[in-house]
């Protein structure tokens, strides 16, 4: 199966999802994550979109103890990153994403959380096809690098190429998959 055939079938599951299922997955995977990576101070997160995992509830959670957090900008083929004091700061871009309104200089986090539609166990990350995150991966120096998802988006082996940067750890309902940024 090639990218743009999984891509399809991933996205068909992922927008059958009840709102109830993608609220509950979300809340336990968002805990499964503060447990192991709560002790870090600065993030990257995302705001979702198309039922996917939501990494937004985090923002407040992490910026009530003080954690630095930026948030993803899209503009056409570039993916730059704004930091967030408040929640309420974000705006709705033409993607119909949350995101802040100014840009932020970041060359280095702990954590980043990075959203996608399929994963495999060595940590191979497939997105929407854009390239977005596979170049903000292999630019930013980060400790990890993390996946939300929900447990069927996790497969044996997924199609991944020398461009494709993988996750350290891939966050399911389930389970905690260990990857390999290497």
């Amino acid at each position: 199966m090639n990218k743009e055939q999984l891509r399809k079938i991933i996205n068909i599951k992922r927008n059958n999802l009840t709102k109830e299922y993608v609220d509950n997955i979300s809340q336990q995977i968002v805990e499964r994550f503060l447990h192991y990576f709560d002790k870090y101070f600065s993030f990257i997160l995302y705001c979702e979109k198309d039922n996917e995992v939501k990494a937004s509830p985090l923002i407040n959670i992490l910026l009530s103890k003080k954690k630095v957090i930026y948030l993803p900008i899209y503009d056409k083929n570039i993916c730059s990153f704004g930091r967030v004091f408040d929640f309420s700061e974000l705006a709705l871009s033409k993607y119909g994403i949350l995101e802040p309104k100014n840009r932020s200089n970041v060359d280095q986090v702990d954590v980043i959380v990075v959203p996608g539609l399929a994963y495999d166990i060595r940590g191979n990350r497939l997105g929407r096809g854009a390239g977005f995150y596979d170049k903000v991966l292999k630019n930013l120096k980060v400790k990890f690098r993390i996946a939300f998802a929900y447990d069927f988006q996790v497969l044996d082996s997924i199609p991944a190429d020398d461009l494709d940067e993988r996750v350290d750890f891939v966050i399911t309902e389930k389970k905690i998959i260990g990857g390999s940024n290497g």
